[in-house]
């Protein structure tokens, strides 16, 4: 299934909270990349991902430790739009 709409905003935060919690230490001055790398993450999260099937994925990864392929192939996406600018 396909994400058709936004998550809801305590979902959105979580996601962005926990994603900038993975900003490499010392890479301060990196903040706005980081943040703008993160929002085009959730917003491809978003995009391919009903919120059931997030939360999911959300599990298997807590179970497990490791990022899903799925989810990792939309970060490293946004990764190399980051790197691109």
């Amino acid at each position: 299934m396909q994400g058709t709409e936004e998550y809801p905003r305590d979902v959105e935060d979580r996601f962005l909270v926990s994603c900038m919690a993975k900003r490499p230490p010392g890479q301060e001055q990196l903040g706005a990349v980081f943040a703008d790398y993160c929002r085009c993450t959730l917003e491809g999260v978003e995009a391919r991902f009903s919120l059931t099937e997030f939360q999911a994925l959300e599990r298997r990864m807590l179970d497990g430790g490791k990022i899903p392929d799925e989810l990792a192939s939309i970060a490293a996406t946004c990764r190399e739009k980051m790197i691109a600018k």
